[in-house]
C-alpha cells in the first residue's frame, strides 16, 4: 500500500538532492531520523511493516509504504522493499 504526500508518487526529487529511505519506519528511533533529514533539507521516504506508523505523520515524510512484517515472511518483505526501491530510487538506503 502507497501513502503519502508526494502529487505525483513518481517523481523523483530535484536533480542534485540526495534521497533517503527509511526503513522500520515503526519504531520510536525513525521518526527522529526522519526528522533530522527532512530539516537539512533531504528528501525522506519511509517503509514500515505497520500502516499508521508515527513516523508516516512527519511533516519530512515524502512518501510512505507498508510491506509485509518479516514473521510472516522475509522474502514477501524483501521482494516488496526492493520493488520500492527500484520505484523510488532513493541514493540512500
Amino acid at each position: 500500500m502507497i501513502e503519502g504526500r508526494a502529487a505525483n508518487p513518481t517523481t523523483k526529487p530535484e536533480s542534485g538532492t540526495a534521497s533517503v529511505l527509511v526503513l522500520g519506519g515503526q519504531h520510536r528511533n525513525a521518526l527522529g531520523i526522519v526528522r533530522n533529514f527532512g530539516q537539512l533539507g533531504i528528501p525522506v521516504y519511509i517503509g514500515s511493516d505497520r500502516r499508521y506508523a508515527r513516523s508516516n505523520c512527519s511533516r519530512y515524510a515524502l512518501r510512505s509504504f507498508t510491506y509485509p512484517s518479516a514473521e510472516r515472511g522475509i522474502e514477501a518483505a524483501h521482494r516488496e522493499v526492493i520493488a520500492k526501491v527500484r520505484e523510488l530510487r532513493p541514493d540512500v538506503l
